[in-house]
């Protein structure tokens, strides 16, 4: 069964600016995770990128970064680590 966790993001600035599509770099803290495939929405974005720039760590992972897909502000987790989710994200805020 998907989770649903609802997190916020503190958006870095002035360090990361925004691009000119209005996306910026924020910080992600401790969003939980029990399970692959769980969903983390965040509330205080319009949206999320997948891309390079964002990476995201598992506490007591056993692998190195935590792989998602996003769509609109949620983030679809894609590995069977478990625990506390935080890291960067490029995101558009609300």
């Amino acid at each position: 069964m998907t989770t649903t966790v609802y997190a916020t993001v503190t958006w870095l600035a002035p360090l990361g600016g925004r691009d000119s599509d209005g996306y910026k770099l924020g910080y992600l803290d401790a969003a939980a995770k029990g399970a692959q495939n769980d969903l983390i929405v965040i509330t205080n974005a319009n949206d999320v990128k997948d891309d390079n720039i964002s990476k995201l760590v598992a506490s007591g992972a056993t692998t190195a970064l935590e792989n998602f897909s996003a769509s609109a502000n949620t983030l679809t987790m894609e590995s069977t680590n478990t625990g506390s989710i935080s890291g960067l994200i490029v995101g558009r805020p609300k």
